[in-house]
């Protein structure tokens, strides 16, 4: 081998040494919840997985009575973040829209939910990112959807935003028993405006 080929041959295999530690090492560095800028977040312990590949990641984190249900996109693009977004948004307000009756009789023709009962939708700017939330009570199996006091169980809010420098999409759900919320909203409300992309 000549010297000039060793030279070309050494160059390219640190090239690519160079590349798959960097590739290593942002796995590595965010892999699941680590990815998260939380408050107390190293707290969180992992309660169940529901679906974990290459490319996406569901759980559910457990801290004290708090829970927090974790969705993550890896390598997504902008677009297909703004898209899941976009489809989240349509289908929790989707829940509420009022709907025709099954048995219209006297009392009503259509099924409908006091606002009180309806997540409020809102978006906020955290370090130039924007994150989509939805905030309001939901029901033992963890959803959105309950038109009674005695079905909302929880009171949880839900965050969604795109991380450009990871290149990963977050559905963030910090989920609280609904009495220790109201004794203490102040204080989760601290906690959710420290929610974000980890640096």
């Amino acid at each position: 081998m000549t010297q000039h080929k060793r030279l070309l041959l050494i160059s390219i295999l640190g090239i690519t040494s160079i590349i798959a530690v960097f590739l290593v090492g942002n796995n590595l560095y965010c892999k699941r919840i680590s990815c998260l800028s939380l408050k107390d977040v190293s707290e969180y312990k992992l309660k169940d997985v529901y679906e974990k590949n290459r490319y996406i990641f569901r759980g559910l984190y457990e801290k004290d009575d708090i829970l927090l249900r974790l969705e993550i996109r890896y390598n997504a693009t902008k677009s297909e973040a703004e898209q899941a977004i976009k489809t989240q948004i349509t289908r929790t307000q989707g829940l509420f829209d009022e709907a025709d009756a099954p048995y219209p009789g006297e009392i009503s023709n259509t099924v409908s939910c006091s606002s009180e009962f309806k997540p409020k939708h809102n978006t906020i700017m955290r370090d130039e990112i924007q994150i989509a939330r939805f905030s309001g009570f939901v029901n033992e199996r963890l959803v959105f959807g309950s038109c009674t006091v005695d079905q909302t169980i929880y009171y949880d809010t839900m965050a969604m935003f795109y991380c450009e420098r990871q290149k990963n999409f977050f559905q963030v759900e910090l989920i609280i028993p609904k009495d220790e919320y109201l004794k203490n909203s102040s204080e989760y409300k601290k906690v959710l405006t420290s929610l974000g992309c980890k640096k």
